[in-house]
């Protein structure tokens, strides 16, 4: 997804945290401004936390910056970040009103478990999004058939801090597979993967996304063996047991990607939308009212945003919503857990 490069745009070096802000303008406009003056002007912006610009967080949360600037008139902020732990924190310190993250990401800021271990993040949940699928992507040549098949190979699990590389250790934690070890792991910029399995640098790949990931469907479509999903659903209830109720069993059908003879029976967990518990009620219920009463607006930024619903956002269990957005639910039909 491109910049909008209006004539009001305006790109400035910051030096906190090496990464950059967009805004979005009620006119649509995307510009970059200087950490400094988010802080400045907080009382009159809402900043959303996403993830590299690339990435479908930082689409969907573009969409949201634009749709939520054009019906209430604030000017909103759809930062780029290192993601997702960054954006949990982002958020706990008040420095982001909202951050799109993994639910298990979430779940460690919020006990205090994981990277945030003994830090505790005042966060709650607004909506749930969308699922992301755990793909453990591999060429059926390889022989790789189950994640034990792994061991003693070349895996590329994702950059720390990010939601691949989190359910990629649970997975290999879930299969007994120690990474350094067991497996080499290869670090591979994330649009490079698809070439580097085909050329065999690397034997596999983890990659958490929803679906359909367009780079696998690329991946699939390309001449040569046929790529192959890595089903794992016998390591869920290990992986539940050790980091919480945030991952599910559910399936990557075969009709997904060209190809795929068999549907993939997977781990997935579900993207939010986090605030501080502090966001005062009108606001947290104001947002989701304004996301929800305009969807086909937000619909077309990317395949994952067309799965928004009410149903879907109210699901989640293991996280606490806040109490705006457990009104705004209330009033559709749906309970949203407190």
């Amino acid at each position: 997804m491109g910049l909008d490069r209006s004539p009001d745009t305006a790109i400035r070096k910051i030096n906190r945290r090496d990464f950059l802000r967009i805004t979005s303008l009620a006119g649509g406009a995307v510009a970059l401004c200087n950490i400094e003056d988010v802080f400045a002007l907080s009382a009159k912006r809402i900043t959303i936390a996403t993830g590299d610009i690339g990435s479908a967080s930082f689409a969907i949360g573009t969409g949201i910056a634009k749709t939520l600037a054009k019906y209430s008139g604030v000017e909103t902020v759809a930062e780029i970040t290192a993601g997702l732990v960054d954006n949990c924190e982002l958020v706990g310190s008040k420095r982001s009103d909202l951050g799109l993250v993994t639910a298990d990401t979430a779940y460690d800021a919020f006990r205090g478990s994981g990277v945030f271990e003994g830090n505790p993040i005042p966060i709650r949940v607004l909506t749930v999004l969308y699922p992301t699928y755990a793909h453990v992507v591999t060429l059926e040549n390889k022989g790789i058939f189950g994640i034990k098949d792994l061991a003693g190979r070349s895996v590329a699990i994702g950059t720390p801090g990010s939601g691949t590389h989190t359910i990629a250790l649970r997975l290999f934690e879930a299969a007994g597979i120690i990474p350094g070890t067991d497996i080499t792991v290869m670090n591979i910029a994330s649009s490079e993967l698809p070439r580097a399995l085909r050329n065999g640098k690397i034997d596999a790949y983890v990659l958490s996304s929803g679906v359909p990931a367009e780079s696998l469907c690329d991946l699939a479509s390309t001449p040569g063996p046929t790529m192959f999903l890595v089903s794992h659903d016998t390591l869920i209830p290990l992986m539940k047991a050790n980091h919480g109720p945030v991952y599910y069993t559910s399936a990557i059908s075969r009709d997904i990607y060209p190809g795929m003879k068999e549907d993939a029976i997977v781990c997935a967990v579900a993207n939010v939308i986090i605030c501080h518990r502090d966001m005062d009620t009108r606001s947290a219920y104001d947002t989701l009212k304004t996301i929800f009463g305009h969807l086909k607006e937000i619909y077309p930024v990317h395949n994952e945003a067309r799965q928004i619903s009410l149903e879907l956002g109210a699901s989640l269990n293991s996280i606490p919503y806040h109490p705006g957005a457990q009104k705004f639910f209330q009033e559709k039909g749906y309970a949203a857990p407190a």
